[in-house]
């Protein structure tokens, strides 16, 4: 049984994730954050040593990315899946490296340009281009910078990444 904790609401990604695990032949509880103790001040290492204990995973749809480091640190039997944080989205890169995939038939080797905001798309781009063995540049404005390194962060938490 997959847990959803949503802190910041999401028709799509609710919605993709409860049919997704469905179709799948699993099963999700939909945990809004309203409705939780988190609500009412519990502090979140204890929210994430109960729903550690009783789910077999939590996908978290958070604000701030530290949220996620505490569920991570104490819901230790539980496997957390992350679609958006302040820091991360992921699910907003997936489409561009598999359209980029589709076209180019590989992602490795390949040189990859991102121009805009750095916010947490730009940094789940530079983080999974890097994993997945693309050479990356990018340019965005003054103040609007990446948080994170994606080559940097790949080769120091994942140093086999795309080989």
């Amino acid at each position: 049984m997959w847990g959803l904790l949503f802190r910041k609401a999401s028709t799509r990604t609710r919605t993709s994730f409860e049919v997704a695990a469905r179709r799948l032949g699993g099963d999700s509880i939909y945990l809004a954050a309203n409705e939780l103790q988190l609500s009412r001040g519990e502090p979140v290492k204890d929210t994430a040593r109960i729903l550690g204990g009783i789910l077999t995973g939590l996908l978290q749809r958070v604000f701030a990315h530290n949220t996620v480091v505490q569920l991570a640190k104490y819901s230790k039997r539980c496997r957390l899946s992350t679609p958006l944080s302040d820091l991360e989205h992921p699910p907003r890169s997936y489409p561009i490296s598999f359209t980029i995939q589709e076209v180019k038939g590989k992602l490795k080797g390949l040189k990859f340009a991102y121009v805009g905001d750095g916010n947490n798309v730009c940094n789940s781009l530079l983080l999974g281009g890097a994993l997945e063995g693309m050479r990356i540049g990018r340019s965005m404005s003054t103040g609007l910078r990446a948080e994170r390194d994606g080559p940097g962060e790949a080769e120091k938490n994942f140093p086999d990444h795309g080989r």
